[in-house]
């Protein structure tokens, strides 16, 4: 059997990797394509086109998205006549969801849908819809996602988070007693995408300077979530005066255990935080065409915008939006949570009962992947 596995997002191609790992283990005779990132492509006997790093988000990409999308669909079109695929699962592939499966209806393939698009936060009863005419099976990772996908067809799986399971959850515990009474160490995630490293890095830029004026003992450092970003950042470094020594290139894991704070881009990187019991600061923005879209349309839907508060439906974490998003706001957000930390850090189990379920998620997925297939 051949499996075509798409990916679009940094961490939707760590999740794909892992379900490759499975499948591959519960079939070792699958023949496994893939569309994504660097991780991807480590898992998979053919990799065919890399999505992870290379699409925008917002309506002032639209030029780039749309050239993107053209090779995107290219490859997938390629990979469909080539490998003679059964079945595709799409994870976590924001925007494009419907153009994949539109292609992939062609060639009479069957869709599987882990991780969907965010139509079940904005409540978009049509839109999910569409999703669910095109999938076989929809795996959820959120109790809420799962109770408005199910509400809607009986096609629906809920296993869990994959954070939660047995291949990332220990990653995240805390590997030392972090000091309750002082903050040195910070560490900025300034986003995945160029386009959220724009929005981001000059308030991030300023936020270490005048820092760093007022107590020379703050560590700083910035993840660099790959390192064709290096470049562009370390050239902004040098405009406020910064070393390029703060760029690091670790593992997420290490850096939320070596952290007293970390101040994010909103996503995933938000619960890999919350699972390291790491304070955190989560900064949200959108191009501003994108964000005047979102608040005329989805904006009632919204009362939380990062991922704990959210799906907790309570301010577990202090998150800035949009023009709240500088170094004032961001320097008082740091000295609230060192004033407050026992009690906020105590609050994180809200968030992590509510996406724990399972410590098998991948292989519970991954079986239900496999489950009637084509020989």
């Amino acid at each position: 059997m051949s499996i075509l596995l798409i990916s679009g997002e940094v961490s939707g191609d760590i999740y794909a990797a892992t379900l490759a790992n499975y499948l591959k283990k519960l079939n070792s005779n699958l023949f496994l394509a893939g569309i994504g990132g660097k991780k991807l492509k480590e898992s998979v006997d053919e990799f065919v086109f890399e999505s992870a790093y290379s699409h925008g988000i917002g309506l002032e990409s639209l030029t780039k998205k749309g050239q993107f999308k053209k090779e995107l669909l290219r490859h997938i079109k390629i990979c469909l006549e080539t490998y003679d695929i059964k079945k595709v699962v799409i994870i976590d592939f924001q925007h494009y969801n419907f153009d994949i499966a539109n292609v992939v209806k062609l060639f009479n393939v069957e869709i599987d849908t882990f991780i969907t698009p965010n139509f079940w936060m904005w409540r978009s009863v049509s839109k999910a819809k569409k999703v669910l005419r095109y999938s076989r099976h929809i795996y959820t990772i959120f109790q809420k996602e799962y109770d408005f996908y199910s509400s809607l067809a009986n096609n629906v799986y809920y296993f869990g988070h994959p954070l939660t399971d047995s291949v990332f959850i220990d990653k995240f515990k805390p590997k030392h007693s972090k000091p309750v009474d002082r903050i040195k160490k910070i560490t900025f995630f300034p986003g995945s995408r160029m386009q959220e490293i724009k929005l981001y890095i000059d308030p991030i830029l300023d936020t270490i300077a005048k820092l760093k004026a007022k107590n020379p003992n703050y560590k700083f450092r910035i993840s660099i979530s790959a390192m064709h970003y290096y470049d562009f950042i370390k050239n902004k470094l040098l405009s406020y005066q910064l070393s390029e020594d703060l760029l690091v290139f670790e593992s997420s894991e290490y850096l939320y255990a070596d952290s007293d704070i970390v101040v994010a881009a909103a996503g995933t990187t938000t619960l890999e935080a919350i699972l390291s019991n790491t304070l955190i600061v989560v900064l949200a923005a959108l191009p501003p065409l994108s964000f005047l879209y979102a608040k005329l349309f989805l904006g009632s839907h919204f009362k939380f915008v990062s991922l704990p508060n959210f799906i907790s439906d309570q301010l577990i974490v202090p998150e800035l939006v949009q023009s709240e998003i500088n170094s004032d706001n961001i320097m008082r957000e740091i000295s609230f949570l060192n004033k407050n930390k026992k009690s906020i850090l105590n609050s994180y189990d809200l968030v992590r009962n509510n996406i724990a379920k399972s410590k098998n998620v991948f292989e519970n997925v991954s079986k239900s992947v496999l489950s009637n297939e084509i020989s």
